[in-house]
C-alpha cells in the first residue's frame, strides 16, 4: 500500500494566507479545521501541523495532499527520495518482520560499542496514514543514538484495511522480531522501551497494557522495561468518542467502530489489564 508523506512545512504553506491570495485557498471548512487545531500564529502553525497533520479529517487532510501534489508535481505517492538518502546516510537499516509490505522497521545502530538498550518507536498518523522515517526525524535519530541507544522505528499496517487489532500485534511483532536477533543487532535485552506518538503512543499503550498482544508474539511484560506514550489521546477510547474534539470524530469512529465493547477493549485504560505486571 503507498501512502503519502504531508511534509509540515509545505502543509503550513498551504494553509497560509498568502498562499490562499494566490487562489489556491482551501475550503472554509478545512481552514477552520487547521486553526481549530493549531491557532493563527504562522510560526507556530509549521510546527503544529508537521506534528498534528494526521489529526485533521480524511476531506481535510486529502485538500492539502492534492495542493502539494499539484505544487511539488508528484505523480506518485511516497516518501521522498531526500528523506529516504538522509536516513540512509544516518546509517538505516530496513528489515521485514511480516509479509506485508507495511510490516517493515528501520535499525539505527547506538553510537556506542557492546550491547545497548533498545527504543523502539510508532509513529503517529490517526491509524490510517504515516511513515517510520517521517516520523522519526533526523534529529531523533542523532539524539538517541549519540546517547548509546538503538532506534527501531517501525511500520505497520492501516486502517481501513486493517484493523487496530492488527495494528497493536504488529508493534508486538515487530519487538519479537527485534528480541528474536537481539545478539545479531547487539541488544541489551534487559532494557527495552516502547515509545509513540498520536496514534502510535495509544498504540503503544494498548500492547503495553494488555497482555494478549505481548502473548501472541511469544513475549510478556517482563520483555519491556517502559512504554513512553507522547501526545496521544484515545486511552479511554469511549470517553474519547464523547467528549474529543468533533474534527476527531470520523477518525475514531473509523478506527476504533461504535460498538461500546470493543472500544472499551482497545483502551489501554481498562480495569482488566491492571496491575501491569499481573502473573499469567
Amino acid at each position: 500500500m503507498r501512502k503519502l508523506i504531508l511534509a509540515g512545512a509545505a502543509i503550513a504553506v498551504l494553509a497560509s494566507a498568502a498562499v490562499a491570495q494566490r487562489g489556491e485557498r482551501l475550503e472554509r471548512e478545512c481552514r477552520q479545521e487547521v486553526r481549530e487545531l493549531c491557532g493563527m500564529g504562522r510560526g507556530k502553525l509549521r510546527e503544529c501541523l508537521r506534528e498534528k497533520s494526521s489529526e485533521l479529517s480524511e476531506v481535510c487532510y486529502n485538500q492539502l495532499r492534492q495542493r502539494i501534489e499539484a505544487r511539488q508535481g508528484k505523480a506518485e505517492k511516497g516518501a521522498s527520495p531526500k528523506l529516504a538518502r538522509d536516513h540512509a546516510a544516518l546509517g538505516a537499516i530496513e528489515h521485514s518482520y511480516g509479509s506485508d509490505p507495511l510490516q517493515k522497521l528501520d535499525f539505527y545502530k547506538a553510537k556506542a560499542e557492546g550491547k545497548a538498550p533498545l527504543l523502539v518507536f510508532v509513529h503517529g498518523g490517526g491509524w490510517k496514514r504515516g511513515d517510520k522515517r517521517n516520523a522519526t526525524g533526523t534529529d531523533k535519530v542523532t539524539h538517541y543514538t549519540g546517547l548509546g541507544y538503538h532506534l527501531a522505528s517501525i511500520n505497520y499496517r492501516l486502517v481501513p484495511t486493517d484493523s487496530v487489532e492488527e495494528q497493536g500485534a504488529d508493534v508486538a511483532s515487530a519487538l519479537a522480531y527485534l528480541l528474536r536477533n537481539a545478539d545479531k543487532l547487539g541488544i541489551d535485552r534487559s532494557s527495552v522501551v516502547l515509545m509513540g506518538h498520536s496514534a502510535g503512543a495509544h498504540l503503544s499503550a494498548l500492547v503495553g497494557s494488555d497482555p494478549r498482544y505481548l502473548r501472541s508474539a511469544g513475549l510478556d511484560f517482563d520483555d519491556l522495561s517502559g512504554v513512553i506514550p507522547i501526545d496521544g489521546a484515545a486511552y479511554d477510547v469511549p470517553a474519547q468518542m464523547r467528549e474529543g474534539a468533533k474534527i476527531m470524530r470520523k477518525t475514531y469512529e473509523q478506527a476504533f467502530g461504535t460498538d461500546p465493547a470493543r472500544q472499551k477493549a482497545l483502551s489501554p485504560i481498562g480495569t482488566r489489564r491492571h496491575p501491569m505486571r499481573q502473573p499469567s
